[in-house]
């Protein structure tokens, strides 16, 4: 399955109401009269939507996992959307849209996720350190000891030549002091 083959640190688990849909079409249909074989060509279009309730999701480099994560799932032509996500980052709410779909070498991505009011506090300072996850944003923890909120903004693009990630902090309430 899918789910088998995600790279090492990375989980997602959550349940999916789906709607599956087939669409066909004769494209060529022969009659050979001289062999008396009849051939038909055929388009084959599978669809589904629906929602997911539930979801989790892991990964190594985050310093907690995404949780109770719902939305709206489409797959189409080989395109997965995932749209009006929601779910809990940490301590924030977390809404976002991913797009996938296929592309020369691996899946393109693009996604974009935000976390509202995102507490900085020794839990997600604690997250950040271990396992090599972000290392220099640990570092400006261990040098600043920020504490207090921000909103947080993850745009990640991976349709161009090298995958692109931005992001955005909109300071809420921080304080801040020099270790």
């Amino acid at each position: 399955s899918l789910v088998d083959q995600l790279p090492p640190g990375l989980a997602i688990d959550g349940q999916a109401e789906l709607a599956v849909q087939l669409r066909t079409q004769l494209l060529d249909s022969k009659l050979s009269h001289s062999e008396g074989l009849h051939t038909a060509q055929w388009d084959y279009r599978w669809t589904a939507a629906g929602v997911l309730s539930n979801g989790f999701y892991s990964d190594r480099r985050l310093p907690t996992p995404i949780t109770d994560i719902s939305g709206a799932i489409i797959w189409q032509d080989g395109e997965l959307r995932c749209e009006r996500l929601i779910g809990r980052f940490a301590n924030s709410p977390l809404t976002g849209n991913i797009h996938i779909w296929p592309s020369a070498q691996s899946p393109a991505v693009k996604a974009t996720l935000v976390a509202e009011n995102l507490l900085v506090d020794e839990t997600l300072a604690r997250g950040l350190s271990g396992n090599g996850k972000l290392q220099s944003l640990s570092k400006v923890f261990d040098l600043y000891s920020p504490r207090g909120a921000t909103g947080l903004k993850l745009t990640y693009d991976s349709t161009g030549l090298e995958p692109m990630t931005e992001l955005s902090l909109d300071i809420h309430d921080m304080d801040v002091t020099y270790v």
